[in-house]
């Protein structure tokens, strides 16, 4: 039958009182993905993903955000508005839709909200630098003053491209928040060990060639990629909020559990990327506890609904 779960569940408060006492050592520095690599090597991924918890809580702007958005309440209706949202999805959204890569949760809480929602439609198993384009040429040809960009998992290295590619144009400036969920803005760190080694990468041509994707799509998701190294330089005005799970073993579903321990000696993550590299600096993060990177969990709507009207409040209130 095989294993039903990662892990047996831990003693979370036990947990949380370990990582207060390293807390305490760091002083309020956030700490570096050697610090966390290290904490794992020593003390084990679940101390070290505590940690990386406990710090995201201890940061000011993400302290005064999540309180912001969990003291908001859910309206039973929303006027219009003129705001349009993009929803740019995960690898393989078409062919997995039951993932949720497609985000038609998204796009049905953000029509709720008064809202107009459209999927962008990229290769679903396209290279980063095709969909970047579609992503630009939708954007060129959208006339609203007030966009929203809600990215997914690969998504979000398109989205970084498009920041970097076309940093001057003015159809950037129609971008008023980036919201990045899960993101491989810094490319893929399980792509890495898929490519590690001669043999992995025969087995990864292999996958693709049976599945329809591009491996040199695959390749452009390597952390070493010349893209991933450049220093982000966003737009003044943008704003960027992160939303990401952070998931002990125990937590992590079956699908992604083989992943997360090809990853996990190398500190937290969430099956496709290290926690450390799954979030944009220029913003606050909203993190998920228990969720991995499928984000399937049953705070995601509540969640939606909260950000979105608090936001769309704040952007009336500044209009």
């Amino acid at each position: 039958m095989g294993n039903l779960y990662g892990a047996a569940p831990v003693d979370e408060i036990k947990l949380g009182r370990m990582a207060d006492d390293y807390l305490t050592e760091l002083s309020g520095v956030f700490p570096s993905e050697k610090y966390l690599t290290e904490i794992t090597r020593d003390h084990g991924a679940d101390l070290a993903t505590m940690i990386f918890y406990k710090s995201i809580l201890q940061i000011p702007e993400n302290q005064q955000f999540i309180a912001k958005i969990d003291s908001f309440s859910i309206k039973q209706t929303y006027p219009r508005t003129n705001i349009k949202l993009y929803v740019v999805p995960a690898f393989f959204y078409q062919e997995y839709p039951e993932v949720g890569g497609d985000g038609k949760h998204i796009l049905e809480v953000a029509k709720v909200c008064g809202i107009d929602a459209e999927l962008i439609p990229i290769k679903s198993t396209g290279t980063v630098s095709e969909n970047t384009e579609i992503i630009y040429q939708t954007l060129n040809q959208c006339d609203a003053d007030r966009v929203w960009i809600m990215s997914m998992s690969k998504g979000s290295a398109e989205v970084r491209l498009l920041f970097q590619n076309y940093d001057n144009q003015v159809v950037i400036d129609k971008v008023k928040i980036w919201f990045n969920v899960n993101g491989l803005a810094n490319g893929c760190h399980l792509v890495d060990h898929m490519l590690k080694t001669p043999v992995r990468r025969l087995k990864t041509r292999a996958l693709c060639t049976a599945t329809g994707a591009s491996y040199k799509g695959l390749e452009q998701l390597l952390t070493a990629q010349p893209e991933w190294q450049q220093k982000l330089v966003l737009p003044a005005a943008l704003k960027v909020i992160n939303i990401c799970g952070v998931p002990l073993l125990s937590h992590v579903q079956k699908a992604l559990i083989a992943r997360y321990n090809r990853l996990k000696h190398l500190g937290p993550n969430d099956g496709m990327v290290l926690l450390s590299k799954a979030f944009i600096a220029k913003g606050p993060v909203y993190p998920l506890w228990g969720a991995d990177h499928f984000l399937r969990d049953t705070r995601i709507a509540p969640l939606l609904y909260r950000l979105f009207g608090c936001l769309i409040d704040e952007a009336n209130t500044n209009t």
